[in-house]
């Protein structure tokens, strides 16, 4: 929770550590791998509940059968299967302590009205069973989802996320946490290590360029993994290094079949996909002789190569590559050029 230099984080933690103070029901919201439980369980540690149990279930790793009986406990014979004893629920074990729902978007309209009863009641029922069992305890829940949406939609209770939501705290995606990655990286690397590591520029750099859709968990990963692997902390490093690239260049193509979809949209109410890799062809050529190509000398050039279009046919047909970032182009009779982007494009369609 002190591993933080960027000012978004700065400010979730300022504010986790004023929560922690009081005992109100929170909701965490942020993408999965942002370290939601590690915050729900720095809030506990803060709190006058540290020294009683912190438990956790994640609601979406389980069907709604077993949800219920988790939560709740069941009495002996409660359903077939049931142990003959009973069984405690989470509620119960987490008493006096902090029970953190993660995933809470997951779960049924079923189990948010009796989860809205138990905030309401402060009390529960094992499941068969008919003694009333209050509980002092502190919900932290937490959700990757649009709660608000969700919300809106109807398949979420209105009264419930007015219930949780009291303290509602949003982590960034690592993404956006620009100075945090190298203090991450460098307390991992040291973690696993077992000695203090720096992080190179050139490694600083690699990790920079990647966007890490798993966030922190996918971070601390990548770096178990290859410090693992590695027989060294310099074969860890190189490891590093080159399933970065690896994860960078997979990332760049996946945005490339983006582009190529959204080329693929427009082109379909227009002709054919030859079209503009025949047109990026042309214009790759006119960069390596140092020319830009206007409009008519680009409509003779697809003419010779028994493509039949219009001035206006290609006029579009350039506006569109222009949309997607693919050429620029200069008014009057300059002509137009493609761009990096362009260029990425034209190699994934040849391939």
């Amino acid at each position: 929770m002190r591993i933080a230099q960027s000012e978004s984080m700065k400010r979730v933690i300022h504010t986790a550590q004023k929560i922690a103070t009081t005992d109100l029901p929170v909701l965490i919201l942020g993408e999965s791998g942002t370290g939601k439980e590690l915050i729900a369980q720095a809030i506990h540690n803060a709190s006058w509940r540290q020294n009683k149990p912190f438990i956790a279930i994640n609601l979406a790793s389980l069907p709604e059968t077993l949800i219920e009986s988790e939560l709740f406990g069941y009495e002996e014979g409660a359903f077939t299967g049931a142990q003959k004893a009973g069984k405690p629920g989470l509620f119960e074990l987490a008493i006096g302590g902090t029970l953190f729902l993660d995933e809470i978007g997951e779960i049924s309209p079923h189990i948010q009205v009796k989860l809205l009863r138990v905030l309401e009641e402060k009390e529960i029922r094992r499941i068969g069973g008919a003694k009333i069992i209050p509980i002092d305890l502190r919900i932290i829940a937490a959700t990757n989802q649009d709660i608000n949406k969700m919300v809106k939609e109807g398949s979420f209770r209105r009264d419930l996320y007015f219930r949780i939501c009291v303290s509602p705290l949003e982590i960034p995606p690592l993404r956006t946490r620009v100075d945090d990655i190298m203090e991450l990286g460098e307390y991992f690397f040291s973690s696993y290590n077992k000695k203090n590591t720096k992080i190179t520029p050139d490694t600083l750099n690699l990790m920079l360029a990647y966007d890490w859709p798993g966030n922190v968990r996918e971070l601390k990963e990548i770096i178990r993994f290859c410090t693992q692997l590695g027989e060294d902390e310099h074969e860890g490093f190189e490891l590093f290094n080159q399933t970065l690239y690896r994860l960078t260049e997979r990332a760049t193509l996946k945005s490339m079949e983006e582009v190529v979809e959204s080329a693929w949209e427009s082109l379909s109410a227009m002709g054919n996909v030859r079209d503009f890799l025949a047109m990026l062809q042309e214009l790759i050529q006119a960069k390596k002789n140092g020319e830009r190509i206007g409009r008519e000398s680009l409509q003779r050039k697809l003419e010779s190569k028994g493509i039949h279009l219009s001035q206006q046919q290609v006029r579009t047909r350039l506006e569109s590559l222009q949309k997607l970032g693919c050429i620029k182009s200069s008014s009057g009779r300059r002509g137009s050029f493609i761009t990096s982007e362009g260029e990425r494009l034209l190699h994934y369609l040849e391939s």
